[in-house]
């Protein structure tokens, strides 16, 4: 009568890949698993450094707005006096 560690052994006899060691296959994806963090993580900073850098760009191009506006605002008469509220 087999007892139940040589049935465990069985089972992992016909359920392992003939060719490919189950230690490796576990050391396989590990590294597949890591490798895929990595590039996830570096994907990420990436993404964010590039926002970070659109967003500095737009406040630069509002702030050249705003001085040109203000430059320019003694050509326009004032809103409040143009709607009757000076």
């Amino acid at each position: 009568m087999a007892s139940g560690f040589d049935l465990v052994d069985i089972k992992k006899a016909l359920f392992t890949s003939p060719c490919v060691n189950a230690n490796e296959t576990t050391d396989m994806n590990a590294t597949t698993f890591n490798n895929r963090l990595q590039i996830e993580h570096e994907t990420d900073d990436q993404y964010k450094k590039s926002q970070k850098d659109a967003h500095e760009k737009r406040m630069k191009k509002f702030r050249k707005m705003a001085k040109q506006l203000e430059e320019d605002d003694w050509l326009y008469p004032p809103v409040e006096k143009l709607i009757g509220l000076k």
